[in-house]
């Protein structure tokens, strides 16, 4: 199987990549709005496209350009959608509102979500903006719950048969958060925030089964760090595949890689991994720093190859570019879009070999 890439942004078009060759074979158009979101199935057969208010289907079988289906319960701009392993995915929106929806037998389970969840804190977040206003969610390691960020600074953990939220940490009162990874065998969470930063914190409730919840953030919620990514706005930030290194996307172009150069690598001691285990939940990993790339305009969202040898990020630059992390190089540019790229994504989750 070829890797693919998509990508979309401002110009209304989502555009598949055969990311090797560097060459776009297929687009489709998207004219509800800018793309805040692109993203592959599971099995890689769809292509899913947050927009405002929509998430759009694409089938890449298919020899249409329109899209096979529609999630259409949202009322504003949705922000993210999050798959599950087992065939379910979130989506969650300015509106305030989290859905779940059930794909085991059709895609969007019918048209009508599974459940739906409010996020009801109510008054004015970081920046005068309505705190009820979801900006990311995923699934949470534990089977029933998902963690969300919103635009009043906090990260709330919640039980989806309850509805309730079960944990929150806020990260001040006038930061307003951009997105939120996690990274579910370590249970450590990153959000990239509007003052420049993303936040570290572990989870440490995931490794346990009890059902005691408190309301607090103590039990769940354990600060590592925070990483001064840019001077204002952080776009993206993601983990490599096993949480030792972050990337970070900023407003500045740049693209920089986090954590101690010794943590992963193709020429590690046997016992690597135990050490890296143990170092992932210090501040002084993260504190190692590289620049990898920089673009002429905003980074909006960034990926590590599998390997951890390679990223690639894209921007208002109109480029996406794959950058050599240990030497920095530009390797190659994908040239086609006609404005801002917002988001990509890959399939499957491999590595980038160059001729």
């Amino acid at each position: 199987m070829s890797l693919r890439l998509v990508s979309g942004g401002y110009d209304h078009t989502i555009r598949v990549w055969d990311a090797v060759a560097g060459t776009s074979d297929q687009t489709f158009p998207f004219n509800d709005s800018q793309v805040n979101q692109v993203l592959f199935s599971p099995d890689g057969r769809l292509i899913a496209v947050c927009g405002n208010p929509r998430v759009c289907f694409y089938d890449l079988a298919s020899n249409s350009t329109s899209p096979v289906y529609t999630l259409d319960y949202h009322r504003s701009s949705v922000c993210q959608l999050s798959w599950s392993d087992q065939g379910y995915a979130l989506s969650c929106s300015e509106d305030g509102w989290i859905a779940e929806w059930d794909f085991r037998r059709s895609i969007g389970g019918g048209g009508e979500p599974l459940r739906v969840l409010k996020n009801r804190d109510g008054g004015v977040g970081g920046g005068g903006m309505n705190s009820n206003s979801l900006s990311g969610v995923v699934y949470a390691s534990r089977r029933g719950y998902c963690f969300t960020c919103d635009y009043q600074g906090c990260v709330k953990m919640w039980c989806l048969e309850s509805k309730r939220i079960v944990a929150r940490m806020v990260f001040g009162d006038e930061e307003i958060l951009s997105g939120i990874v996690l990274d579910p065998v370590h249970h450590l969470v990153a959000c990239t925030g509007s003052s420049g930063y993303t936040y570290l914190c572990r989870v440490t409730e995931e490794a346990t089964t009890s059902s005691s919840m408190p309301s607090t953030e103590e039990g769940y919620f354990t600060r590592v760090t925070k990483l001064r990514c840019s001077k204002r706005y952080v776009l993206k930030a993601r983990f490599n595949g096993d949480a030792s290194w972050l990337v970070s996307a900023g407003d500045d172009g740049n693209v920089r890689v986090w954590g101690a150069q010794d943590a992963i690598g193709p020429n590690l001691p046997q016992n690597a991994t135990e050490i890296s285990c143990e170092q992932r939940y210090q501040d002084a990993h993260w504190q190692t720093q590289r620049l990898v790339g920089k673009h002429q305009k905003w980074a909006w969202d960034c990926h590590f190859t599998r390997d951890s040898r390679y990223v690639l990020s894209a921007s208002s630059d109109k480029r996406i570019c794959l950058w050599d992390i240990e030497t920095g190089d530009l390797m190659k540019e994908y040239k086609g879009h006609q404005k801002a790229i917002t988001s990509i994504d890959l399939f499957p989750k491999t590595t980038i070999q160059n001729d």
